[in-house]
């Protein structure tokens, strides 16, 4: 075997991963390399893995035996590490993983990662339950952003299809008026995240309220539906603009992914199919899907409230024009 840092460099030039892993697993490896050579007292280009722990004759001083690393060595270092998140432990283990499971191959060299004793679970973040948004906070929401708005006709047309849609948001941003098919109702979103060509299918007399936004925001066939001088809207603008109305609306705060978890929350409560859902939400597996409803029971349900009585009158008198 080489040196430690011989070992990393020749780790990193044979590994078969992106250029983005490669160098986090540079970064991590010199970090660990730097903690044997301050817990050895030796020059970092002196560090060898086979010598770590040195037996001597206490009378003469004379090196007996070296011994390599071990997995208590391995627990020590992530054990200094106590205050790093749960994906920087992760990563770094991916790293030293990667690394040991080289030097086995490349020399037959033990893999201490195996005999390892620290307690990566513990660490873990526990999940908080997702919180999907009734039909009640939709409404308040809508409401509030007619109310609050500035430009409510743009952000009202861009958050009616987010919700009535389940699209991702980065889909929604990337429309082109060249994409809606104002005449049949639906949407070519071209390549999605699955690396597919997907359609997706406009709720009745909505096509007419795009139509409409279109010709008075004047777009042509290739501007972005959302657009601001350059480019599409950014995904922080529209985080942002989510984050302040659920403020004003008194809804607790939320992530705006959270509208694809309401949307299939919302259809399954209605009676619509697990295969259906998958279907509208372009998963490519069914047990993803399962993990985007969370309904334990119909919200709200037969709820009226005068607020949104307005807000239909508005949305009506919107689209009709």
């Amino acid at each position: 075997m080489n040196n430690l840092i011989k070992d990393i460099k020749l780790f990193i030039l044979t590994s078969n991963v992106s250029e983005n892993r490669k160098a986090i697993h540079y970064k991590n490896l010199l970090d660990f390399a730097q903690f044997l050579s301050t817990l050895k007292v030796v020059p970092l280009d002196e560090v060898h893995l086979e010598k770590i722990f040195t037996l001597s004759n206490p009378i003469t001083a004379k090196v007996l035996k070296h011994n390599p690393i071990n997995s208590g060595v391995l627990d020590h270092y992530f054990q200094s590490k106590i205050g790093f998140s749960y994906n920087q432990f992760l990563l770094l283990r991916n790293s030293l993983g990667a690394f040991f499971k080289f030097l086995e191959r490349e020399y037959q060299f033990p893999n201490p990662v195996r005999q390892m004793e620290f307690n990566f679970e513990e660490l873990k973040p526990i999940k908080r339950p997702i919180k999907t948004l009734s039909r009640h906070d939709i409404l308040r929401f809508l409401h509030t952003l007619v109310s609050q708005s500035q430009d409510y006709y743009r952000e009202l047309t861009l958050f009616c299809l987010i919700f009535a849609t389940g699209c991702r948001i980065s889909e929604i941003l990337s429309l082109r008026m060249l994409q809606i098919d104002f005449t049949h109702g639906f949407i070519n979103l071209g390549k999605t995240k699955s690396g597919k060509s997907q359609t997706v299918v406009i709720k009745h007399g909505m096509e007419k309220g795009l139509e409409f936004y279109c010709k008075q925001f004047k777009l042509t066939s290739s501007d972005y539906l959302f657009q601001n001088k350059n480019g599409p809207i950014p995904y922080a603008t529209v985080r942002g603009l989510f984050k302040d109305y659920l403020k004003l609306a008194n809804i607790p705060e939320n992530h705006l992914h959270i509208t694809r978890h309401t949307f299939a929350t919302h259809l399954f409560e209605n009676g619509s199919d697990i295969s259906i859902i998958q279907q509208l939400l372009r998963h490519k597996d069914k047990h993803t899907t399962v993990g985007y409803v969370h309904s334990n029971y119909v919200r709200n349900y037969g709820i009226k409230v005068n607020n949104n009585k307005l807000l239909y009158e508005k949305l009506v008198s919107e689209l009709s024009l």
